[in-house]
């Protein structure tokens, strides 16, 4: 999902994740148009249903970002 070790702010690398055109090159975009064929729905409702995770997505990205010691204490464990 996110690339390592890039100079880049984790919130541009989320927003290139969310927002990236559907014609991308690695294609994060097609999965909306694929869950739409498959489930039946419409762009409106699946993005509406996703929205939660994204939401989520962006809480951890939040506690990491205010808490490294979350991500640190997993580098420090042996």
């Amino acid at each position: 999902m996110f690339r390592i070790a890039t100079p880049r702010p984790a919130a541009a690398q989320l927003a290139d994740y969310l927002w990236r055109d559907v014609g991308s090159d690695r294609g994060e975009g097609v999965n909306l148009f694929v869950a739409c064929g498959i489930s039946g729905l419409t762009i409106e409702e699946v993005s509406r249903r996703v929205l939660p995770f994204i939401a989520t997505i962006f809480v951890g990205l939040l506690l990491i970002l205010f808490f490294p010691q979350i991500s640190l204490f997993l580098l420090s464990s042996k």
